[in-house]
């Protein structure tokens, strides 16, 4: 079963006839990226009281809502200008509410609770880490290639570029043209980020939203924004695919420690079997799973098995050097969605179980 986007598409409920308590509440949700639904009688919360992510009643109608025997649901919040009473709780307890919301002092609990409600959470995404043993091993191809194959199987998909110097995963995926944000523009971002902010700012191609550095312009990004980007990736998508620099600094490790899995990609020539060992010996400590993915070219020098055994780590697929992958990156077509090249992204998104953890 194809998985949906962790972001909910109801818009959250107000349900008060409180004009001071309203427009502070409208407030609040302009300052978490939400635009609600006010009503102003309860019996109106009947057609979107189960579908909306999150319910504000206020304390003036909360007695009203209570007799009306609406559904029990999660996400019931009971507001009101204060105080906080032993009355005002009788109600949330009638109305089977999950917390009481006081205004002004709760302002920042329901702002980040607005924004938890629309955007999801984690525990569905699936967050998978690309790193390659050297230069040219394919490592972007095949971060390319997965959140492509990714998003065939109806997955919400983001695919984030954090390598500055690769020349941009917008190339390699034909997105270069396509209006958005790139790095640059949110390299100062700070603090909690709107996951449904974030999905319509960044350029979008067959079902991906791209994050990727452009040509031209560069910008030193802080190990916090990478953090905020990231986690609001995967409370907004079930697939997040990250493409790592080889020069692991500390904004790569903040990315590393936000993925489920780091594939680690090498060719099965000598100087790439090197170079694998020394990233496993950097990776190790810092991710919770490594595992091997062995590109395979004419000619090489040890076989996949043979590779994963020197460097103690789980092979979990092979994929082929093929030209007709090259030449659709190069003619601005992006990864191929057929042939072998994609079999075997489908593959190993099936070991990887993207579409099982995924499906929320």
């Amino acid at each position: 079963m194809a998985a949906v986007s962790g972001i909910k598409s109801s818009p959250p409920l107000i349900v008060s006839d409180d004009f001071l308590l309203v427009e502070e509440l409208l407030r609040l949700c302009a300052a978490a990226s939400v635009t609600p639904e006010v009503l102003r009688t309860p019996s109106q919360a009947r057609r979107a009281w189960a579908a909306a992510p999150c319910v504000l009643v206020g304390a003036d109608l909360a007695a009203e809502a209570a007799g009306l025997d609406l559904s029990r649901r999660p996400d019931v919040i009971l507001t009101s200008h204060g105080p906080e009473t032993a009355d005002l709780w009788r109600a949330a307890v009638a109305l089977r509410a999950d917390h009481v919301a006081v205004v002004p002092q709760a302002e920042d609990w329901l702002v980040q609770r607005l924004a938890d409600c629309l955007d999801g959470d984690l525990e569905g995404a699936s967050t998978i880490a690309v790193i390659g043993a050297r230069g040219g091993a394919g490592a972007s191809i095949l971060a390319a290639g997965l959140a492509m194959g990714a998003a065939r199987r109806g997955e919400s998909t983001m695919l984030v570029d954090l390598d500055p110097l690769g020349g941009g995963i917008e190339l390699v995926v034909g997105c270069e043209d396509t209006a958005g944000l790139r790095w640059p523009e949110l390299s100062t971002t700070t603090g909690r980020v709107s996951a449904t902010a974030l999905r319509g700012a960044l350029p979008s191609v067959g079902g991906v939203s791209v994050l990727s550095w452009n040509r031209l312009d560069g910008a030193d990004i802080q190990p916090s924004t990478v953090r905020a980007i990231v986690t609001a990736g995967r409370r907004g998508s079930t697939v997040v695919v990250l493409d790592l620099a080889r020069h692991i600094d500390e904004t790569s490790a903040s990315a590393i420690s936000t993925a489920d899995v780091v594939l680690l990609v090498s060719t099965s020539d000598i100087r790439s079997t090197a170079g694998a060992a020394r990233m496993s010996a950097l990776l190790r400590p810092m991710a919770p799973d490594v595992k091997l993915v062995v590109r395979t070219t004419a000619g090489g020098q040890l076989d996949a098995t043979s590779l994963a055994e020197t460097l103690q780590l789980p092979l979990v697929a092979t994929v082929p050097t093929q030209r007709a992958v090259a030449r659709g990156i190069n003619d601005g077509l992006g990864p191929p969605g057929r042939g072998r090249f994609a079999k075997r992204c489908s593959g190993l998104l099936d070991q990887l179980h993207v579409g099982v953890k995924g499906n929320r």
